[in-house]
């Protein structure tokens, strides 16, 4: 009996031994960081009114199961016909709580002149005036908590990065860095940084296309993009003609059959900070 007793002692001992071992194996794999390859993040400027061209970006988006990020110039966007397309847009998730489409604040006005630029030739508070009329038409009108900015024609100087300081809740800045030349501090490009201080990055913008979108540079850069942890393709989808969607979808299928994931420009940020929490609509 006492051989017996010692025998299931010593059972139970193994069987504690492979559960704790097997669940420390199961946790220590689940902390292993999610190597997402090159990151392709789409930026698509200058929503005001919806359109047809921009009807047909964004079932392409949808089509293909990736997802984009769409600039929204505030005070264009007058229908209530396209903020309730918008709204109903911003609600779809993807299966990680992601947005497909992520709304992000390209300025109120996008004005330029002679003087300059909505953030470039303007004061502090005119700056951070724009900045937050555009995060209130996003918030009460949207229902959209917006985290990213890029100005219009990538044009901002030294009092943009102020401005920004009354915004706190933007913590991604799409910044063309050979435009955009003024100091940027407490803001980091990840190429260069993994992380920043404050949780505060900018992302460079490596493609820059207006009424053009040549596929065949995009694919024959692969070899370089590969390495760097991301690429930002700016595109005008407003502007585009037949064969420039035809050859959106070409890159889309180009980069699908490599190791590359798209990405949303707020999504990219909570992966650099080990967050993951999707997006919250308000």
């Amino acid at each position: 009996m006492r051989i017996q007793i010692d025998i299931l002692r010593n059972t139970i001992k193994v069987l504690l031994i492979v559960l704790l071992t097997s669940s420390f194996v199961y946790c220590k794999e689940s902390t292993i960081p999610y190597d997402p390859g090159l990151v392709v993040i789409l930026k698509a400027d200058d929503l005001g009114e919806m359109t047809p061209n921009w009807e047909r970006f964004m079932h392409i988006i949808f089509k293909d199961s990736i997802c984009g990020s769409i600039g929204i110039i505030a005070d264009r966007m007058k229908s209530d016909s396209t903020v309730d397309e918008i709204r109903r847009i911003s609600g779809y998730k993807r299966d990680n709580k992601f947005p497909v489409i992520e709304f992000w604040n390209h300025g109120y006005n996008h004005i330029k002149n002679k003087n300059g630029t909505e953030f470039d030739g303007s004061t502090i508070e005119y700056q951070a005036n724009h900045l937050q009329m555009t995060q209130e038409f996003m918030n009460d009108k949207l229902r959209i908590q917006c985290h990213t900015f890029g100005a219009p024609y990538n044009r901002t100087d030294i009092n943009t990065l102020k401005a920004l300081y009354f915004s706190p809740e933007i913590c991604v800045w799409f910044c063309l860095k050979n435009l955009e030349k003024e100091e940027k501090k407490g803001w980091k490009n990840p190429d260069d940084h993994p992380a920043s201080d404050n949780n505060k990055i900018l992302l460079d913008v490596d493609y820059y296309f207006y009424k053009i979108f040549p596929v065949d540079k995009m694919m024959n850069n692969y070899s370089k993009d590969r390495v760097k942890p991301y690429i930002v393709i700016q595109v005008h989808p407003l502007m585009w003609k037949d064969k420039n969607f035809d050859d959106f979808e070409t890159l889309i299928k180009f980069y699908k059959s490599r190791k590359t994931t798209f990405m949303t420009p707020f999504q990219y940020y909570q992966y650099l900070n080990d967050i993951f929490e999707g997006d919250t609509r308000i």
